[in-house]
C-alpha cells in the first residue's frame, strides 16, 4: 500500500512570499503533538479533533508562515523546524485503554498521513527559505514511528538541497547557531512542578549545553503554550518554552 501510496504524492503549490535578498535572520518553528489519527468529539468550548480539522490546521499554519514572512521588516534566511514528537496518536492504539477507539485513523494510515502532512508543510516551507533544517525527536504516544514519519517526509524532499534533516536517536536534540545552543525534547520526563521542572531543564542544560552560550530549550507534551518568564533572567543563562499541541 506505501508503494503505491507514496509515489503518488504531488507537491502543493506555493505561492512565494516577498522576501528581501539580505536575509540575515533565523526562525524557529516548533511542531509538536499532531497526534494525527486522534478524534475527539465537539463540545461548547471546543470544535474536537479529527484528521479533517488537523489538515485544515496545517494549512492555516503554512498561511501564517507565509504571513510572518511577508511581515517582517526584515529577511529570513534559515527555517529551523524542531519537531517534538507525538506527530501520531498512537498506531496500535496501546497508550492507554481503548484509545483506537476515538482514532479515525489506525496503523499504517497514521504513519503515511502524517509523513504525507509533514511533507506538505516543509515544502511549503523549501519555496520561502534558503534553508530549511528539521531536527526531531520522538514522544511518548507514537515513540519511533515519528522518526518514520519524519524520515520518510525526507525522502519525499530527497530532491530539495536547501532542506536538511537531523534525526535524533536519543529523548534530546541539539544544535547550535552562532553563540546560541538549542536543546528540544518532547518533555514527559519534565516533572510539571515550578522548581522541579526548572530542575530538570538545568540538567538538560549542563548535560548538552555549551559554556558562554545562550540556551533556548523547547518542549510539548502538555498540549498548551507556556513561557517560564522566571527562567529568563540573565543568571540562568536559558530560556524555556512550552510549545501548544495543533
Amino acid at each position: 500500500v506505501a508503494r503505491d501510496v507514496l509515489p503518488a504524492w504531488t507537491p502543493p503549490r506555493v505561492i512565494v512570499p516577498y522576501r528581501r535578498a539580505d536575509a540575515r535572520r533565523r526562525l524557529l518553528i516548533a511542531l509538536t503533538d499532531w497526534h494525527t489519527g486522534k478524534r475527539t468529539l465537539a463540545l461548547m468550548a471546543s470544535p474536537g479533533f479529527s484528521i479533517d480539522i488537523l489538515r485544515n490546521r496545517v494549512e492555516r499554519l503554512k498561511e501564517g508562515v507565509a504571513r510572518v514572512v511577508r511581515e517582517v521588516s526584515f529577511g529570513i534566511e534559515e527555517v529551523i523546524v524542531a519537531i517534538h514528537g507525538d506527530m501520531l496518536d498512537n498506531p496500535f492504539g496501546t497508550t492507554y485503554p481503548r484509545q483506537d477507539r476515538g482514532q479515525d485513523l489506525h496503523d499504517w494510515q497514521q504513519l503515511l498521513e502524517s509523513a504525507k502532512l509533514l511533507a506538505d508543510f516543509l515544502y511549503s516551507l523549501a519555496g520561502m527559505f534558503r534553508h530549511v533544517h528539521v531536527a526531531s525527536v520522538d514522544g511518548n504516544h507514537d515513540r519511533t514511528f515519528s522518526t518514520a514519519a519524519v524520515f520518510m517526509a525526507m525522502q519525499l524532499l530527497r530532491d530539495f538541497p536547501n532542506v536538511t534533516f537531523e534525526l535524533s536517536e536519543t529523548p534530546f536534540v541539539a544544535f547550535e547557531r552562532g553563540r546560541n545552543r538549542f536543546i528540544a525534547l518532547h518533555g514527559e520526563t519534565l516533572r510539571r512542578g515550578g522548581t522541579a521542572r526548572e530542575n530538570d531543564i538545568m540538567k538538560a542544560v549542563m548535560m548538552l549545553g555549551k559554556p558562554g552560550y545562550r540556551h533556548y530549550v523547547t518542549s510539548g507534551h502538555l498540549h498548551h503554550r507556556q513561557v517560564l518568564q522566571n527562567l529568563t533572567t540573565e543568571g540562568t543563562g536559558f530560556e524555556y518554552f512550552l510549545c501548544p499541541s495543533m
